[in-house]
Formats: C-alpha cells, structure tokens, sequence
C-alpha cells in the first residue's frame, strides 16, 4: 500500500510537472504569437499605408486630370459657341439682312442716278 501510494504520488507529481511545463509553454506560446503579431500588425501598416498613401496619390492626380479635361471641353464649347455665333452674325442674322437692303438701295440708287445722268465723280 505504502509502494503504491509512493508511486500514485509519483505520478501525481509527474503530472502536475507536465501541466506546470504545458502552462509555461502556453504562456510563453502566447508571448511569442502577441509579439509576433506586433510585428506583423507593424509590416501590415506600412504595407496598407504605402497602398492607401498611392491611392490618395491617384485619385489626386485623377482628379486634376478630370478637371483639366472638364476644362478643355468648356473651353473647346465656348470657342464652338462663339465661331457659331460669328457665322450667325456675318451670314445669317437680321443685321446681315439689313445691311444687305441697304447695298441693294445704294446699289440701286447708284443705277436710277446713271439712268439719268449724273455722274459720280
């Protein structure tokens, strides 16, 4: 009785030597994965901030390039615009009109005068 309650003690110890080893190495397990993951969480951050920092980069030059593009099609309408509006006014207006009559009087007068004989000089 007293051989097997020496070896039951035994084991006991035994056993609570494992568990208190199993419970450092957990331990020390944990201490290695929170540093570990530091490390990485730090990498991550310099990964992920150099790709956020290259596309604050792009959509800044996107958006200067949308802008100079808006840009050009305003400018490139407003010439439009105008070289429309300066047919209009040298072909096809109302004042083109007028001053057409107002040849074709001239014109007409000039002949009605020759019919009669004065002369323009």
């Amino acid at each position: 009785m007293i051989r097997n309650f020496w070896i039951a003690k035994q084991n006991v110890h035994a056993h609570e030597k494992k568990i208190s080893s199993r419970n450092i190495g957990d331990c020390l397990t944990k201490i290695y994965r929170r540093k570990l993951l530091s490390h990485y969480s730090h990498m991550r951050r310099q990964i992920h901030g150099d790709k956020v920092v290259e596309a604050k980069k792009k959509a800044m030059f996107g958006h200067f390039i949308s802008a100079q593009v808006r840009d050009a099609f305003k400018r490139w309408k407003q010439q439009s615009d105008y070289c429309n509006t300066v047919i209009e006014v040298n072909e096809i207006g109302p004042v083109v009109e007028e001053v057409l009559d107002h040849r074709l009087d001239v014109h007409n007068l000039k002949n009605l005068m020759a019919d009669e004989g004065f002369t323009t000089h």
